[in-house]
């Protein structure tokens, strides 16, 4: 998941995500280990 703002990055951190890094000025976002046995 990409945020390119403050408020999508601040509505994925809300919602559990973690940060992973930063590349051209986009965030990217992955989900913790405990939800990998949610993925569909």
């Amino acid at each position: 998941m990409a945020t390119t703002t403050l408020e999508e990055a601040k509505e994925l951190a809300a919602t559990g995500f973690d940060n992973f890094t930063t590349m051209n000025g986009i965030q990217i976002f992955r989900k913790p280990k405990m939800f990998e046995k949610y993925r569909y």
